[in-house]
């Protein structure tokens, strides 16, 4: 049996508990991504991430940062649609990086830019772009959230 040193657990036993802990911090991770999954029905975890690269007419990101505030709850309304971020670029002044996560690229090929919903995100926010930006979609090969540490 380990023993108790003064200062606490024997080195054997702090690794064993750090080990105990982590995979019971996995499981429990594990477990609440499964249950989120299945709670939005979400069936593939491969999903389709969106990327835009958005370049700004110059003086006009405070009423793009506002105006996209409110055309984000359009574009979350939307079936099949996970969640989505902007990002300022640092380097580059007037470039912002849209990410939207999707179930399926359909969910945003048709889904999405087929419908009404669309017209009135783009009457939001398409004429701050210059040029007009390109979007690709991306799945997913390796998540390292799930990569034992």
């Amino acid at each position: 049996m380990p023993r108790i040193c003064r200062g606490g657990f024997s080195p054997p036993l702090k690794l064993l508990i750090r080990w105990i802990v982590l995979k019971f911090k996995y499981f429990i991770y594990y477990k609440s991504l499964k249950s989120w999954e299945s709670g939005y029905g979400i069936q593939n975890t491969n999903m389709i991430l969106e990327v835009a690269i958005l370049n700004l007419k110059p003086g006009m990101t405070s009423e793009f940062e506002a105006n996209f505030r409110i055309a984000s709850t359009i574009i979350a309304s939307m079936p099949g649609y996970i969640s989505h971020e902007l990002q300022r670029c640092l380097e580059t002044e007037n470039r912002y990086i849209l990410l939207v996560r999707w179930q399926k690229l359909e969910d945003h090929t048709i889904g999405f830019r087929q419908s009404p919903e669309y017209q009135k995100w783009r009457s939001q926010l398409h004429h701050f772009y210059e040029p007009f930006p390109t979007v690709e979609h991306y799945q997913g090969i390796l998540d390292d959230s799930l990569i034992d540490r």
